[in-house]
């Protein structure tokens, strides 16, 4: 796996903003993954709530998230 959220979040560490990650759990592993941000377009009662996008390769060098079987 590549470190670009780690150097990343230094580099926005000067505007108090860091990148948020979340952790998955499956096949008995632990994994952290990038969220992609999404809004729901309409609003109101009977419409569909937005849906949540995991990234599986870095938005920044293009890596497989995947951690590699060893």
């Amino acid at each position: 796996m590549c470190d670009c959220m780690d150097k990343a979040n230094e580099a926005l560490r000067e505007h108090n903003t860091r990148i948020e990650m979340i952790f998955t759990l499956g096949n008995s592993r632990l994994s952290s993954r990038w969220p992609i941000s999404t809004v729901q377009i309409e609003k109101g009662r009977g419409k569909a709530k937005a849906m949540g996008i995991v990234a599986s390769f870095c938005p920044l060098c293009g890596e497989s998230l995947k951690e590699t079987q060893q």
